[in-house]
């Protein structure tokens, strides 16, 4: 088989008519812009491993960003896929801005289309995405059936109230120690737990950003060792071995490290997927056994407090932001300054349950602010969203376009007084690009006010020294 793969005569509509076209295909690299009907407005991305073949069938993996950047989102799995042999795509069209019947309805189309040119396992298909690609990953086999499990990194399933025991699928969840959603997750999979449904939570040092590739690789290589075991596909002994062993080592390494909570839910993984495929009294033996270790009760304990005061914060910043903004509490961004600078200083705490908690919490309020923001722009109401970009300087106060933003609003509305300290506010937090506020629109008199003239010139003189 050469490298291109070319198929003829691809009925792109049973229904209204046969037409035909050519696609020419490529192996080991992703393609983009392809159509999900000829002459429809709708495309998609491709990836197809390095060894595929037209005479096997393949698993597929349908990927999602919500920002219509389905290449970068397919590049992040593209290493892994081809490790473990799956096809990727990604749809251009879901966002969102749309609704879920929409974005369910675009993925239908999609995934249609791709059972129609390539030789899909039909019982082999997975959805997947990052944060909100996430959430979107997490809805697509309660809307569309025989969807066999989801990958969602950094993002917990976005309704557990939706899942059904009748309809069940594998589900694996990769989050940072430090993302905000971490506890989130940690509640998915107890309740997934309690369901009975197949699922697994690798955690990483770090915060809200995409896994390594060898944790999507290892996500994936259990998707195929889960379809083993329900006889999907055929045993390898050979990949189950590799992978067990690949597994165990993992285990030692966390538990050497002193990660024993992470160390205790590895083996509990591990139990579940490879319970219907070899020998796990090994397994239960080393998870007793880590269960006696008084490190790993103290470490239960502590993790089980931390848990507990984060849930309350988090509920303590969703309802104070609620009230500021329906009141318009400006009165209120004193509390707001306070409760960062505590949570800064539990980031920087000695003891690691606390460190995680404020760097996680730090997180959430920073993302439950943006997400405010959104809500309010789009019921249109101006003075909650100026409130908000101020609040928005306090929970990232280096994202300096939310200063930029105040200067502007509060210039129009000739409140220069606000526009001026915001600005001294930036040039506190590092702010350089001078061209970008002279840009600014509705700052003319601002700008030709003394006070702005000797806060630029004050500020250029202490960058200097």
């Amino acid at each position: 088989m050469t490298s291109r793969i070319h198929y003829f005569l691809l009925f792109v509509s049973t229904v209204i008519s046969l037409q035909a076209q050519t696609l020419t295909l490529k192996k080991g690299m992703i393609m983009d812009s392809l159509s999900i009907v000829e002459g429809a407005s709708e495309t998609y991305s491709l990836y197809l491993p390095s060894n595929f073949n037209a005479d096997s069938t393949w698993p597929l993996l349908l990927v999602f960003n919500m920002e219509g950047r389905s290449r970068q989102a397919l590049r992040m799995f593209s290493t892994a896929a081809e490790e473990q042999g799956f096809i990727l795509a990604g749809p251009d069209h879901v966002s969102d801005t749309l609704s879920i019947a929409d974005n369910i309805l675009v993925t239908g189309r999609l995934l249609t289309s791709i059972k129609s040119i390539l030789p899909i396992a039909t019982n082999r298909v997975y959805a997947a995405g990052f944060d909100s690609g996430g959430r979107m990953a997490g809805l697509v086999p309660i809307f569309i059936n025989n969807i066999s499990g989801v990958l969602s990194c950094g993002s917990a399933f976005p309704n557990t109230d939706l899942l059904s025991t009748t309809n069940r699928f594998h589900y694996i969840g990769i989050v940072g120690n430090e993302d905000y959603n971490y506890t989130d997750m940690i509640e998915s999979r107890r309740l997934m737990n309690t369901l009975r449904f197949t699922n697994q939570l690798y955690v990483f040092k770090g915060g809200h950003h995409w896994p390594t590739t060898d944790l999507l690789s290892r996500a994936l290589s259990h998707f195929t060792l889960s379809a083993m075991g329900r006889k999907l596909i055929g045993k390898e002994e050979g990949l189950i071995n590799s992978s067990y062993s690949r597994d165990l080592t993992s285990y030692e390494t966390l538990k050497n490290s002193g990660a024993y909570l992470q160390a205790e839910r590895h083996l509990n993984d591990m139990l579940m997927i490879y319970r219907p495929l070899l020998s796990i009294d090994t397994l239960r033996t080393l998870r007793k056994s880590l269960r006696k270790n008084k490190q790993f009760k103290n470490q239960q304990r502590l993790n089980t407090n931390y848990r507990f005061r984060e849930s309350l914060l988090k509920d303590d910043y969703a309802y104070y932001l609620e009230e500021d903004v329906i009141t318009y509490n400006y009165n209120n961004l004193g509390w707001w300054t306070f409760q960062m600078e505590k949570l800064k200083t539990f980031a920087e705490s000695p003891l690691s349950e606390e460190q995680l908690m404020g760097k996680r919490l730090l997180g959430y309020a920073n993302a439950l602010v943006e997400d405010q923001v959104i809500i309010s722009q789009a019921e249109g109401d101006p003075e909650a969203v100026l409130l908000l970009w101020m609040i928005k300087t306090i929970t990232d106060p280096q994202d300096y376009s939310y200063y930029l933003k105040i200067i502007q609003e509060t210039s129009l509305q000739e409140d220069f007084g606000t526009a001026l300290f915001y600005l001294e506010e930036a040039l506190k937090n590092g702010f350089t690009d001078l061209d970008a506020l002279s840009k600014l629109e509705h700052t003319g008199l601002l700008r030709i006010m003394p006070e702005y003239k000797e806060l630029l010139t004050k500020h250029s003189k202490e960058s200097e020294e």
